[in-house]
C-alpha cells in the first residue's frame, strides 16, 4: 500500500515536470507600420515585405529566434481598443520553429488626452500630448519632442498584450514610432488627408510565465507529501 502510494506520487511529480515549459524571456522588434483609423498593418524593415518583423536581442525562450518572424495585422473590428477580446493570432516564430505563438487579447486606450490634439504645435514643458478621438477609441499616445522650446519631432506609443497559444505565459509589448522633425499635429494632418500614416517602429516585448496551473499542481503534490510523511510517522 505504502509502496503503491509512493509510486503514485512519484508518477504525478514526473508528469508535472514533463508538462510543457512556459515561454519566458524578452526580445526587441523592428519594422514598418501603417496606421489607419481602424487598422495597423505591418511590413519588414525594408517597408515592402508584408507581415514580417525583425526580432533582435532575444533572451530566454527567444535566444534562437533572432531574424525575421511573422506578425499579423490588427483591425478594430476583431481587436477592439479598451476591452478584452478573444485571443487572436499576432506573432508566429519561424526562425527556429516550434515555439507557441503570441496571441493578442487586449489593446489599452492611449492616455494622451484629446485637448492637445487641436492645439497648435509648441515646445511647452511638460510636452504636448494627444490621443485622437476616433470611433471605438485610439490606442496611440502622441507626444511632441522639444529642445529649448522648439518642437524637434514627435513620438507615437501604444501597448499590446495577450497570452501564448499554449496558455502558459503572458506577454506585453510597448511600441514606439518616431517622427523626426514632425510635430504630431502634422502627423494627424497626414492621416486626415491620406487616410493612413506609415513610419518605422521599434518595440520591446516581455514574456512571463503564468503561475497556474503548473504551480498549483506542484503545491498540491507538496501538501500530499507532507500529509503522507505525517501519517507514516504516526504509524511508526
Amino acid at each position: 500500500m505504502k509502496r503503491g502510494l509512493h509510486l503514485l506520487l512519484a508518477s504525478l511529480l514526473c508528469a508535472s515536470i514533463a508538462m510543457a515549459s512556459p515561454l519566458m524571456g524578452m526580445f526587441q522588434m523592428s519594422g514598418v507600420v501603417t496606421a489607419t483609423i481602424t487598422t495597423l498593418t505591418w511590413a519588414g524593415v525594408d517597408g515592402t515585405t508584408p507581415d514580417v518583423f525583425t526580432l533582435a536581442l532575444g533572451t530566454g525562450s527567444f535566444a534562437s529566434e533572432n531574424g525575421q518572424n511573422t506578425i499579423h495585422d490588427l483591425d478594430s473590428a476583431t481587436e477592439p481598443v479598451g476591452s478584452v477580446f478573444p485571443p487572436q493570432q499576432f506573432i508566429n516564430f519561424g526562425v527556429t520553429p516550434g515555439l507557441p505563438s503570441l496571441m493578442v487579447n487586449f489593446i489599452p486606450m492611449g492616455n494622451g488626452g484629446a485637448a492637445g490634439c487641436s492645439q497648435p504645435a509648441n515646445g511647452t514643458v511638460p510636452p504636448q500630448t494627444c490621443t485622437p478621438v476616433i470611433p471605438g477609441g485610439s490606442p496611440i499616445t502622441f507626444q511632441n519632442n522639444n529642445d529649448n522650446g522648439a518642437v524637434t519631432g514627435s513620438s507615437a506609443t501604444w501597448t499590446l498584450s495577450g497570452v501564448t497559444s499554449d496558455g502558459l505565459s503572458h506577454w506585453t509589448a510597448i511600441f514606439t514610432s518616431q517622427f523626426v522633425g514632425q510635430p504630431y499635429q502634422d502627423v494627424l494632418a497626414t492621416l486626415a488627408a491620406n487616410g493612413h500614416v506609415t513610419d518605422a517602429y521599434s518595440a520591446n516585448v516581455s514574456v512571463t510565465a503564468i503561475p497556474e496551473p503548473q504551480t498549483a499542481l506542484m503545491m498540491g503534490l507538496g501538501v500530499l507529501l507532507v500529509i503522507f510523511g505525517r501519517l507514516r510517522r504516526r504509524q511508526a
